[in-house]
């Protein structure tokens, strides 16, 4: 979670109770204060910091090009599947939410359900 105030944003890191207060000028990182997330009593400055995100899923990222196009081959195979029953709304619907999926993947590296696409990442 994060709040913007201004030119400061504050960062409630998911794996510890620390509040990371990030100072900005204009577009410039100034400087970071860690803060408790109970009291927001001041811990210091730091250099810089490590903020992971929520989920516990975690993926090394370095294929992800050749899974997106599996995940990519697939829809296409079931969406033809779909339009050959004559269900072309079950095929748009599934292109749609498949390519949205993707798109999200690609800039975010997370989605939710993301579970679905499980076989491709183990």
């Amino acid at each position: 979670m994060f709040d913007v105030r201004g030119e400061m944003v504050d960062i409630f890191a998911s794996t510890e109770k620390v509040v990371y207060r990030c100072h900005f000028n204009e577009d410039v990182l100034e400087f970071i204060e860690r803060k408790d997330a109970d009291t927001f009593a001041d811990m210091g400055q730091v250099d810089s910091a490590v903020i992971w995100p929520k989920s516990q899923y975690l993926q090394d990222m370095s294929d992800i090009d050749n899974i997106l196009v599996r995940i990519e081959a697939e829809m296409e195979d079931r969406v033809s599947e779909f339009e050959r029953r004559g269900e072309m709304i079950e095929a748009q619907r599934l292109k749609k939410r498949v390519l949205y999926d993707i798109r999200m993947i690609k800039e975010t590296g997370f989605v939710n359900g993301i579970e679905n696409y499980s076989i491709y990442f183990d």
